[in-house]
């Protein structure tokens, strides 16, 4: 009894997975959820950073104005994307923070005009995207509106607990580009390093193509110079008699 008891203590030991024979799974990540999907060539060119805005917005009636914290989800995605080795600048800005300070009233006017938030966009971004609960929804929508408005060429993107199973009636807004539920490190980053790649590319051939007008400009004023010479010497030609 007592041989056999020792075996079988000996295959349940063996039984037992040591840690570092466990496979640790990633998490998987949601899909991005496309207004108007397109693709990129390969392309490999230097240019100014992508901006970037990630916006915690306030909502319209609080129960405590001052009582909030930090919006952690915004700050480690921040940090996420400055790691990523991609040529991107993003910046944090909570809406509340710029609220502190003043009277109800001027809240109150700013959540309706969303100053503020127009004052933050002339700092020329490429892209702003806004986390959103069901609370936050109607101001969100707003920001957007205000920024196609204003700037036609800036992405829009969200996330958030209230995306998911909501990307169609996000997109269907016509306001929101990019609809990014669940986890968002990793979307988000090979998203914007998309975007950057076509910036980068547009930027380019436009780049070349006001080369291209330049040169032809040049030539045509080369070109309208050497005939009125010509002719000047025409006019003063006089043969050897």
């Amino acid at each position: 009894m007592e041989v056999g008891t020792r075996k079988d203590i000996r295959n349940k030991e063996q039984s037992i997975e040591s840690p570092s024979s466990i496979e640790i799974k990633e998490v998987e990540e949601a899909p991005v959820f496309e207004a108007i999907p397109f693709k990129l060539p390969k392309f490999d060119e230097t240019l100014p950073p992508y901006k970037v805005l990630l916006v915690k917005t306030a909502i319209e009636h609080p129960i405590r104005e001052e009582d909030f914290g930090v919006p952690m989800g915004l700050y480690v995605l921040k940090d996420y994307l400055n790691t990523t080795g991609h040529n991107l600048e993003i910046d944090v800005w909570d809406e509340r923070l710029a609220f502190k300070g003043l009277s109800e009233s001027e809240r109150k006017k700013q959540k309706q005009t969303n100053e503020l938030f127009g004052k933050e966009l002339e700092k020329n971004y490429d892209a702003v995207g806004i986390s959103m609960c069901t609370s936050e929804v109607i101001p969100a929508l707003k920001k957007f509106q205000l920024a196609k408005a204003n700037y036609p060429n800036i992405i829009t993107f969200c996330g958030g607990i209230f995306t998911a199973s909501n990307e169609k009636y996000l997109l269907e807004t016509n306001k929101i580009d990019y609809v990014i539920p669940g986890i968002a490190t990793k979307p988000l980053g090979d998203l914007l390093v998309k975007l950057y790649k076509y910036k980068t590319i547009t930027q380019t051939r436009r780049t070349q193509k006001e080369k291209k007008t330049l040169m032809y400009m040049a030539l045509l004023t080369l070109t309208i110079e050497t005939i009125l010479s010509l002719y000047g010497y025409a006019l003063n030609y006089q043969p050897c008699n």
